[in-house]
């Protein structure tokens, strides 16, 4: 399906499963929908099911909106704090529309929990309340933490979605690249295709100046804090501005791919973490290098030679859109982090024209993918350690999900 067919789907009143492959557009479709949406003057909410991801679309957690804390079944206590909460009871009573994002990695107890409390909030016996409800995610993508997935609940079944399944691909443009990525996604890697994958291993990457994304947090830390310490001289730093309820700040500052304190020294490499939606300079993922550090501003030259000076930009928690909406949290800080490494789960939703990926210490299925999905080119990947079969697995019930809404 096209992002022009998908849009009109979407604007029908259906419930929507909006998914795809990395870089078929799936968040450019659902801003283009929003775009209409707040034009028309629908009540609309988005959210995300983790901060990170929350953070990449100035919403709020899926958890925060609905006013609970974890993915247990509710309780009688749960709903009687939920519906007797007055703040809940406007979010769920001025929402017509909610828009949820990476939707791979909410729980099938979510998704139930979510139509419990949109039915008693909004004291309706209509599915999920009345309220249409857009899926926006790709299962074969980062999966919940150790729970069913969304697409296992009944209440998911019952939903009768309209799939709007993107088909174009625009973050590759090498179709060899783009057969390889569908191979890992089908679970079925010919030994073609394996040799192509094979042939990006790379055993000194000492030379390259691009990305290293890895699995574990604690790598990605100690290596970005070791690179940065060879650059001579004292670094400078750049302190995070808050205001607003204390803690929806604090979600935010954790959520927030900028760090709260960032570190920066002159040659530096960095990577923005939110897109330039004014001037369009760059997106979350872009690389480049410091080569200027002012008070209130960096200076950053780009791969193409070209500079950008690099201000603040925010990061909000609000309620409502448009004309009505009412700034509840907000942090401010350079859109900007060291790129020397990064997690697969911080890579989710970048764009990368080269990267080094280690996939030796993959966990979860879809953490490969993801992290390879990110990179532009083949000739921009390149791979370290042990590169098997089992390394590129994906879920056999997410492929077998998506074979029946294929059919």
């Amino acid at each position: 399906m096209t992002q022009e067919t998908a849009l009109e789907v979407m604007k029908s009143g259906k419930n929507i499963f909006l998914t795809g492959a990395p870089g078929t557009g799936k968040s450019y479709t659902v801003n283009k929908y929003l775009d209409w949406a707040y034009d028309n003057g629908k009540r609309v909410t988005v959210c995300a099911s983790t901060g990170i991801a929350a953070t990449h679309i100035n919403g709020s957690t899926l958890h925060s909106f609905l006013g609970v804390r974890n993915d247990d079944p509710l309780t009688i206590d749960d709903m009687l704090n939920i519906v007797n909460n007055n703040w809940t009871q406007k979010r769920l009573n001025g929402t017509d529309i909610l828009v949820i994002d990476e939707v791979s990695m909410l729980s099938a107890q979510m998704i139930e929990n979510l139509n419990t409390i949109l039915q008693q909030g909004r004291a309706s016996t209509q599915l999920f309340g009345g309220v249409q409800i857009i899926f926006v995610g790709d299962f074969f993508q980062l999966p919940p933490v150790k729970a069913a997935y969304a697409f296992t609940s009944a209440t998911w079944k019952n939903a009768n979605l309209t799939v709007c399944y993107l088909s174009q691909v625009y973050r590759q443009t090498d179709p060899v690249f783009i057969d390889v990525l569908q191979g890992i996604r089908d679970g079925v890697l010919s030994d073609s295709q394996m040799e192509i994958i094979q042939s990006r291993y790379k055993e000194d990457v000492s030379g390259l100046d691009c990305l290293r994304i890895e699995t574990i947090n604690k790598n990605v830390d100690e290596f970005n804090d070791r690179q940065l310490g060879r650059i001579e001289g004292m670094p400078t730093l750049y302190q995070m501005t808050y205001d607003g309820n204390e803690m929806m700040v604090q979600g935010l500052i954790k959520s927030c791919m900028s760090p709260e304190k960032l570190f920066l020294k002159v040659g530096a490499r960095v990577m923005f973490t939110k897109n330039d939606t004014i001037l369009r300079q760059y997106v979350n993922g872009t690389q480049g290098k410091v080569t200027q550090l002012n008070e209130k501003n960096v200076v950053v030259e780009m791969a193409d030679g070209n500079t950008v000076t690099v201000t603040p930009s925010s990061w909000e928690r609000a309620e409502g859109y448009g004309p009505s909406k009412k700034i509840l949290a907000s942090i401010s800080q350079l859109p900007l982090r060291l790129a020397y490494a990064c997690t697969c789960h911080k890579a989710q939703g970048a764009t990368f024209d080269k990267a080094v990926i280690d996939l030796t210490q993959a966990f979860e299925s879809g953490q490969s993918y993801v992290a390879i999905s990110r990179v532009r080119s083949l000739e921009g990947l390149f791979l370290q350690g042990s590169i098997g079969r089992k390394f590129l697995k994906t879920s056999d019930e997410v492929r077998e999900y998506d074979k029946s809404i294929r059919e």
